[in-house]
């Protein structure tokens, strides 16, 4: 954040130099956040959330993060019965104790990656990015994608079929 205007506008972040080499940081409070919506692989009705078993980072940061919060929910590409969670019980990293909800939401992470399952849709990022370059453009994105649209349905439909087919991880499952 140094050479930003970030620190001017939060007073909270703190300028301070390191004892060690002399050098600049930045000092930013813990986040404390009331709520946390984060998007898994698979879960039950119950909200047992399961993880695959090598987390990347995107993963493990919900995964702190859903351990972290009082107030946790969770969209899953597929919502599965409980007897699959109990034969995957060592995927179950976030216990339905720790979620408030839980919702079906095939490609529920887009345009971000599912890791294992699709990719990051590398076209829309970047016409996100090109549009939210102006204030017009980003509300003109918000406008179409996000107000725009009814349902999870309606949004998948604007990106179309095609789209989030090329984006599936050949060979990919569910477990």
């Amino acid at each position: 954040m140094l050479g930003t205007d970030i620190p001017k506008y939060n007073p909270k972040i703190k300028e301070m130099i390191s004892p060690y080499n002399g050098q600049k940081y930045n000092l930013v409070p813990a986040a404390d956040p009331d709520w946390v919506i984060l998007h898994a692989p698979m879960g039950d009705k119950y909200g047992n959330v399961l993880f695959f078993e090598r987390k990347q980072l995107p993963e493990q940061l919900d995964v702190t993060a859903g351990q972290s919060c009082d107030k946790v929910i969770v969209t899953v590409e597929q919502i599965i019965s409980r007897d699959r969670v109990m034969g995957l019980s060592h995927l179950n990293i976030l216990p339905r104790f720790r979620t408030t909800a839980i919702v079906e939401a095939p490609y529920g992470a887009h345009p971000s990656s599912c890791i294992k399952l699709y990719d990051q849709d590398r076209e829309h990022m970047g016409m996100y990015a090109r549009m939210s370059r102006a204030p017009e453009g980003f509300k003109e994105y918000l406008d179409k994608y996000v107000y725009g649209v009814k349902s999870h349905m309606e949004y998948l439909n604007l990106i179309g079929i095609e789209t989030l087919l090329k984006l599936r991880v050949v060979g990919g499952t569910l477990a």
